[in-house]
């Protein structure tokens, strides 16, 4: 069981939203189903991209909404996703970027870890996380999913 992320925006006062967002592939079918519908998107949409990642920002609407009714057909696949409206929340909470992230992606993240009973691999984007805050954000995912949301099943996050 694979679930992916990736985070939109930075934790600053620059721009109003940051957004964590997932998409759980549940097995490999629809594991294979995510990545092909994600590299014909790229074929298609993401040719002005460096390091093969497409942008929202940089897809017309309807871009968008063509990915996202892909995305859509596969029913078993589930999607897990955190708006911050920054302007409304305490300032203090930036101080310590790393902890807020942590916070963050755990809100967004538990729904999906409470709906499996199966081991689950969680992968982030790497661009943004370094190694040392990865283990970090492991740690912290790990202690709230054993002692207080419940969770049995083991997680690795990559």
């Amino acid at each position: 069981m694979t679930f992916y992320t990736d985070e939109s925006g930075v934790l600053d006062f620059q721009n109003r939203y940051f957004i964590i967002s997932g998409i759980l592939a549940p097995d490999k079918k629809a594991d294979r189903f995510i990545k092909r519908t994600m590299t014909k998107a790229y074929k298609l949409y993401g040719q002005k991209s460096k390091n093969r990642e497409i942008h929202g920002s940089e897809l017309a609407p309807w871009q968008k909404h063509n990915i996202l009714k892909k995305l859509a057909k596969n029913q078993k696949c589930k999607v897990s996703y955190l708006v911050v409206d920054k302007f409304k929340i305490d300032k203090r909470l930036f101080e310590k970027k790393g902890e807020t992230f942590n916070y963050l992606f755990g809100l967004m993240l538990q729904p999906i870890l409470k709906s499996v009973s199966k081991d689950i691999n969680i992968f982030v984007d790497n661009r943004n996380v370094k190694v040392s805050a990865a283990r970090q954000l492991e740690g912290y995912i790990q202690t709230e999913a054993f002692t207080n949301w419940g969770i049995g099943h083991e997680m690795k996050i990559e």
